[in-house]
């Protein structure tokens, strides 16, 4: 009995030790610390977020660069060279839209500590909007949560800071 109170004090007291280490992973971030300029994971796009325009507290992203502009070749004569439109939109009066400028992130707001959150990301990729929240893992990496539902239904994509847009 004495060897089982031991072990579970001993316990008790390397628990009680790690807290202020854990304490210092936990970082409170200022409210606009996701504002700027992000290249999603796969590479191919650059995603500006910014805080709204009203001053309400949220946080919004648009397509500011992607890789491929317009269409290629292969997209058909009428198409070849034209930019890039949001042509898998459920909406057909919102499919010609320009992909570049498309608000892809909107309604995200900051609980005051460490995530954005009860915002909506577009996907142009599928023309669906998931419930998203976003954390910073460090200054120069964003992660972003798409899910439906619940978070653990969703899928996780970490972002990278990009101070200019890259080229061509």
């Amino acid at each position: 009995m004495k060897r089982g109170l031991s072990l579970q004090l001993a316990g008790l007291a390397l628990a009680i030790a790690m807290i202020p280490a854990a304490m210092a992973d936990a970082r409170i971030w200022p409210e606009d610390a996701i504002v700027g300029r992000w290249l999603i994971a796969s590479r191919d796009a650059v995603i500006d977020i910014y805080p709204a325009r009203d001053g309400g507290g949220e946080y919004h992203g648009s397509i500011a660069w992607l890789l491929d502009k317009a269409y290629k070749a292969e997209d058909g004569p009428e198409r070849a060279g034209k930019p890039l439109l949001d042509d898998r939109n459920p909406d057909p009066a919102l499919r010609s839209r320009p992909l570049i400028g498309l608000p892809m992130l909107t309604g995200l707001k900051f609980d005051g500590r460490d995530h954005w959150r009860d915002g909506r990301v577009y996907s142009s990729n599928d023309g669906r909007t998931y419930t998203v929240q976003v954390s910073l893992a460090d200054t120069e990496h964003l992660k972003l949560r798409g899910y439906f539902g619940i978070p653990l239904l969703g899928l996780t994509s970490v972002w990278t800071r990009v101070q200019t847009l890259p080229n061509p």
